[in-house]
């Protein structure tokens, strides 16, 4: 029980940072989002920012749970698993740009988005790595730097600001980039995978 009421404060507080951003974090409202009082609040967390820790972790470990499921299932191919993983990984860096960025704002931000672009590059590798022994990329393209290729391209794009007075979104962008490397790197084979697969298109509208 304990536990459970502990995850909820947790809630309840990435609930309030992400309405109210790092600045107006505060005790009260993830208290009041927990639907609980501020005292059992405290009967958790003995300040803001050791609640903040508690909530900027959880989303890494969430993070890392959800990237890792996708790396290591075995009914997706090479072109999806390293679709899937690029956008999410985008998409939840997007989300949490304010707070897992090494901004220097609050160091334990700087500290987790540290481990997830860690992580991220090691799902990556797996991912290329596979794909290598299985001959779906060219034998020319070295595995290793492949994976920091598309890493700095997630990277490059989550620095990069909304492009304005343009028909595009970074999202967009992200797509159009993927694309781009794939067609570039794969095998005759490694192209095969890729016939009728849309890139980042969402599950419901794949073919």
């Amino acid at each position: 029980m304990a536990g459970d009421l502990r995850d909820r404060i947790i809630a309840g507080g990435a609930e309030a940072l992400r309405d109210s951003g790092l600045k107006g974090f505060s005790m009260e409202q993830a208290a009041l989002r927990a639907g609980v009082s501020r005292k059992t609040v405290y009967n958790y967390f003995s300040s803001r920012f050791e609640l903040l820790d508690g909530v900027l972790e959880a989303r890494a470990r969430e993070t890392m749970e959800v990237l890792g499921a996708i790396a290591s299932d075995a009914s997706l191919g090479f072109v999806e698993k390293l679709n899937r993983v690029t956008e999410e990984g985008f998409r939840r860096g997007r989300e949490g740009t304010r707070f897992l960025r090494g901004d220097g704002s609050y160091p334990k931000s700087a500290e987790l988005y540290r481990a997830l672009r860690a992580n991220l590059a090691e799902f990556i590798t797996g991912i290329v790595s596979e794909a290598a022994g299985l001959g779906l990329i060219r034998e020319d393209v070295d595995p290793r730097r492949l994976t920091y290729v598309i890493l700095n391209m997630v990277s490059g794009l989550l620095d990069l600001a909304e492009p304005e007075d343009e028909p595009y979104t970074r999202i967009e962008l992200l797509q159009e980039s993927l694309r781009l490397l794939v067609g570039g790197i794969l095998s005759p084979e490694g192209a095969e995978t890729l016939k009728g697969y849309s890139l980042l298109a969402r599950p419901e509208a794949r073919p």
